[in-house]
């Protein structure tokens, strides 16, 4: 009952909001595409060390991780149609994901530059550890889109498990070895 009494903003609203927001991301990534996407071919964009382009680039993925899912997620609760009746909301939902991933994997590519530059140190691989969690969350929430699962408790297990396998092998030597 609670969840029908919320559902009060009409689906052409929600999808023209995710549609203008994807739209926005395009426009982004064509304007900033020398930023994002210098890093896959190991340039640095003049004025930045490569320590201030990996933060930057991972706190960036950070922020609009966390804004698109949380829009994602007011939106699947607001909307009038529960979201897996509604096919609009379901392909901006995927549309999202994919530009989502598109900037994890600037963010990323930005890391491995830095890595390659001055090597690993526990707080580059917990980076990593992390985009790549952050990439399944993504990949989750689009086959969501298609296959009913339990979105949170999938994420917060495999986060667990990450985590889990960072305690348990030995990383620092890990890191020393590749250094070495």
């Amino acid at each position: 009952e609670t969840g029908k009494a919320v559902r009060k903003i009409p689906d052409i609203a929600s999808g023209t909001a995710l549609v203008i927001i994807c739209l926005v991301y395009v426009v982004f990534m064509g304007i900033q595409g020398d930023y994002l996407f210098s890093a896959f071919l190991g340039v640095m964009p003049e004025g930045f060390t490569y320590a201030e382009y990996a933060r930057r680039g991972f706190f960036e993925l950070c922020q609009i991780g966390a804004w698109n899912l949380i829009l994602l997620g007011c939106a699947g609760i607001f909307s009038k149609t529960e979201t897996g009746k509604n096919k609009v909301f379901r392909i901006m939902a995927v549309c999202l994901s994919v530009l989502t991933l598109m900037l994890l994997l600037t963010a990323a590519s930005k890391m491995v530059l830095y890595i390659w530059a001055y090597g690993l140190t526990v707080k580059r691989v917990l980076t990593m550890v992390f985009m790549i969690w952050m990439g399944f969350v993504f990949v989750c929430v689009m086959i969501r889109q298609k296959k009913e699962i339990s979105l949170v408790r999938l994420c917060v297990m495999v986060g667990a498990v990450f985590f889990s396998l960072l305690c348990i092998f030995p990383v620092e030597r890990w890191i020393e070895i590749y250094n070495t």
